[in-house]
């Protein structure tokens, strides 16, 4: 049977992945710390993001958090790139 232009998903085409492993540790009642890495992968780059995320939450709901990222773009030897480094808060 072939695929047809006018049916439902004939264009999906796949552009790249992103996957990302976690882990939060609950350091008190009101604390939470959670390291993490994240992958993103495509044709044309690997991103790396190992993060950091801390967060503190008040008694009645409310929280604050805030997270540290760096950012590592690696491009293939043959794009002739250089590799990037991001520190973004």
């Amino acid at each position: 049977m072939a695929i047809r232009a006018d049916q439902p998903f004939a264009d999906v085409v796949g552009n790249g992945h992103e996957d990302q492993i976690s882990w939060r540790w609950k350091a008190t009642e009101n604390i939470a710390l959670t390291p993490a890495f994240t992958l993103e992968s495509n044709d044309s780059r690997t991103i790396y993001k190992p993060n950091l995320h801390l967060q503190y939450s008040f008694d009645n709901g409310f929280y604050v958090a805030a997270r540290y990222r760096y950012e590592y773009t690696r491009y293939p030897s043959s794009s002739n790139k250089d590799d990037d480094k991001v520190k973004p808060w």
